[in-house]
């Protein structure tokens, strides 16, 4: 838990490094770090986790235990845990330098051996965790101002661009048809159908679709 000395305002987060001057990494603390300076901040640990996944977990109970989302006694904007995991982590990382994330090595033990596949998704443990991420996406959205959002809403990633999902004319596809650039027809073997180039089909199969009828159980 961090606390500015000059006005009591607190933030709660977690650290996964040996580093008595780290004092978080939200955009609010940051803000008011730079603003007071470093030397008018403080530092208590007020738990140890043994590993990443329980670290997580403990982040976000004690954002709730304090309700610090809400109070206007913190800095914190999103509940810690699953829900501001992804960005938290991006912002955590961008503060190192390239020397230090590759002397720390914290990814790399926490996830290794971590199964989130199946039954042991985070979500099949806890039937709260959509709605926990949900809420901390919303939270986060909502302490972006008019001019942020809109700047947000109009960023295309990198990624987006070559999968070719992104939107508008920044769309690598815009005005272009990959049905009609690949010549892509449906064919079948009765059973199964592929949506492929013409004359592509693997043998067996012929042009069209089978049509699959869900029966009445």
């Amino acid at each position: 838990m961090t606390t500015n000395n000059i006005n009591g305002k607190k933030y709660i987060g977690l650290c996964t490094r040996k580093d008595d001057n780290y004092l978080g990494s939200g955009k609010l603390i940051k803000e008011a770090i730079k603003k007071y300076g470093k030397e008018n901040f403080s530092r208590e640990i007020i738990e140890e986790c043994d590993d990443f996944e329980h670290l997580l977990e403990r982040e976000q109970y004690w954002i709730g235990k304090f309700n610090a989302v809400e109070s206007k006694e913190f800095y914190n904007l999103s509940y810690g845990g699953y829900a501001g995991n992804s960005e938290l982590l991006k912002e955590y990382w961008s503060s190192m330098t390239k020397e230090e994330r590759q002397n720390a090595r914290n990814w790399k033990p926490h996830f290794l051996g971590l199964d989130q596949t199946g039954d042991n998704h985070i979500s099949k443990k806890d039937p709260k965790w959509k709605d926990k991420v949900s809420k901390g996406v919303k939270s986060t959205w909502d302490n972006y101002s008019d001019v942020e959002k809109e700047k947000r809403g109009k960023a295309v990633s990198k990624s987006r661009k070559k999968l070719g999902s992104a939107k508008g004319e920044k769309n690598p596809m815009y005005g272009r048809s990959i049905v009609c650039e690949k010549n892509l027809k449906w064919y079948t073997n009765g059973i199964d159908n592929l949506y492929i180039t013409e004359n592509t089909e693997p043998h067996g199969f012929r042009r069209g679709r089978t049509i699959k009828r869900k029966e009445n159980v």
